[in-house]
C-alpha cells in the first residue's frame, strides 16, 4: 500500500518527471488499492485515474503478472475475503466493503473470477425438480460497483440451477466483451451472457460424450490460458463411492468450440485417484491428484503438465508415502517456490506447506498462517482466483 509519505513525495516531484511517465508508465503498474491513493492528489490526476484508457492500461499491466494471484474466498460467516498468494503470512485480508448486495452463507454461492470482476449467485429460488438462484450478480470488489444480469426467458431453469455444471467468466477481445459461459450436463449445448449486450444466447456443441442419468458429475473451478477455458469433471454412479473417471473439456472461447482431452493415464488405471488441484502453472495446465497404490494407505501424490492445449501428458513430479495429515489439508494454491498453501477443515487454519521436506518427516515446515478468528470455510472449498482492477461490470451501459 502506498503510504502517505510516498504520496507526498511523488506530488512533489511530479514537475520534475515527465506527465507521461507517471501516468502510463509509473502509476499503472503500481497495486489497484495504491492507485486510489493517488485519486485524490488533484481533480487532473483523479479525472486521468478514472478515465477508460488508464484503466485499460493498469489491467494490461497486471493481467500479464500471471506468478502473483490472490484468492477470493467466501466464509461460512458469509463474508468475502482475500489471500494474497506470495504472501500468505499476512493472512487473510478483508477484500472489500461490505457487498452492495445482501449475503448468506446457505443463499450465496462464489461462482467464478476473471480480471477483477466476481460472479456471484444470490437466493435461491425451489421448484420441483431444482433449485436456481434467484439472481446473478457481476461485482467488483475493490470499486463496489455490481449489474444483476438480465434473465433468459427460454432457458432460465438451465442457466441459473445450482447445482450440475459450472460457471465461468472470461473476456473476449475480438468484440471487447465480458462474457459468462455455462456450462450444464445437458450434452449437446452451453449458454453464453454477454455482458456487453445484457443477453444469453444458446449456443450447441459437438465435442461432448452422451453421459447416462444413472452417473453424477462434479465440476471442479474452470482455468483460463491462451482465451480458452478448461473443465475438470468428475464422474461416478450415483450413491457409490469412488469415482469412475475423470473428464477434461476445452472451450475455446473465439470459436465457441467445447471438445474433450484425454486425462493422464494414471487416473484412468486407478479408481481411487483424487484432485488435488487443477491450475495454470509457468503457461501450462497442470493436473496434481492423489490416490492410494495400496488401499487405504499409503497415499502417492502426483502432478502432471499437459503438454499443447489439446491434450497429451508428461508427469512432473511425485510425491510417494505422503502423511495422513498432509491428506487431510486442502490445497488451496502453489507459489512460485513449490510450497503450498493449505486449509486445515478440521481445526480450520491455513498453513504453508514444503511439500520436500515434509514428505521426508519434517513436519516443522508446516506453518500455520493466521487468519482473523472465527472465520470458517465449508468443503469443497468457494474460492477464485483473483486480481484487483479497476474494470467497471457496468462499462457497457450507455451502449444498452
Amino acid at each position: 500500500m502506498v503510504t502517505a509519505d510516498l504520496k507526498s513525495n511523488l506530488h512533489d516531484h511530479a514537475h520534475d518527471l515527465p506527465s507521461e511517465i507517471i501516468f502510463f508508465h509509473i502509476l499503472p503498474r503500481l497495486p489497484a488499492k495504491s492507485v486510489i491513493c493517488f485519486m485524490s492528489v488533484s481533480k487532473q490526476w483523479q479525472a486521468l485515474l478514472r478515465s477508460q484508457i488508464f484503466k485499460n492500461m493498469h489491467l494490461r499491466h497486471h493481467t500479464m503478472i500471471t506468478n502473483h494471484q490472490k484468492l477470493i474466498l467466501f466464509s461460512k460467516q458469509a463474508n468475502f475475503y482475500t489471500m494474497d498468494c506470495e504472501a500468505p503470512e499476512e493472512g487473510l485480508i478483508t477484500a472489500c466493503r461490505d457487498p452492495p448486495f445482501q449475503t448468506h452463507r446457505d443463499t450465496t454461492h462464489l461462482l467464478s473470477s476473471f480480471h477483477g470482476l466476481v460472479c456471484i449467485g444470490v437466493g435461491v429460488k425451489a421448484s420441483w425438480d431444482c433449485y436456481t438462484h434467484l439472481d446473478l450478480i457481476i461485482w467488483n470488489p475493490l470499486t463496489r460497483e455490481h449489474t444483476t444480469l438480465s434473465k433468459p426467458v427460454d432457458y432460465y431453469k438451465e442457466c441459473y440451477k445450482i447445482k450440475g455444471g459450472a460457471f465461468s467468466l472470461y473476456y473476449t477481445s475480438s468484440d471487447d466483451d465480458y462474457k459468462l459461459l455455462r456450462v450444464t450436463n445437458d450434452n449437446d449445448c452451453c449458454y453464453v451472457y454477454s455482458l456487453k449486450h445484457d443477453s444469453w444466447r444458446k449456443v450447441l456443441v459437438d465435442g461432448r460424450r452422451n453421459i447416462p442419468n444413472l452417473f453424477f458429475q462434479a465440476w471442479h473451478p474452470s482455468i483460463w490460458l491462451n482465451e480458452k477455458l478448461y473443465f475438470l469433471t468428475t464422474l461416478g454412479i450415483k450413491f457409490r463411492f469412488p469415482a469412475t473417471a475423470y473428464l477434461i473439456s476445452r472451450f475455446d472461447t473465439n470459436t465457441e468450440k467445447l471438445i474433450e482431452i484425454e486425462p493422464p493415464p494414471c487416473i484412468k488405471d486407478n479408481p481411487w485417484a483424487g484432485i488435488w488441484s487443477f491450475s495454470v502453472l509457468r503457461g501450462s495446465v497442470h493436473l496434481c491428484l492423489r490416490y492410494n497404490y495400496e488401499r487405504p494407505f499409503p497415499q502417492e501424490i502426483q502432478m502432471w503438465r499437459m503438454d499443447g492445449d489439446a491434450g497429451g501428458w508428461t508427469k512432473v513430479l511425485t510425491y510417494k508415502h505422503v502423511p495422513l495429515e498432509a491428506v487431510l489439508h486442502d490445497p488451496m494454491q502453489m507459489m512460485r517456490n513449490g510450497y503450498w498453501i493449505m486449509y486445515f477443515r478440521i481445526q480450520a487454519y491455513f498453513c504453508k506447506l514444503d511439500p520436500d521436506k515434509y514428505i521426508q518427516g519434517d513436519n516443522m515446515t508446516m506453518k500455520i498462517i493466521s487468519s482473523p478468528p472465527q472465520v470458517t470455510f465449508t468443503t469443497p472449498f468457494p474460492k477464485a482466483t483473483y486480481i484487483e482492477t479497476f474494470v467497471s461490470p457496468n462499462r457497457y451501459i450507455n451502449n444498452l
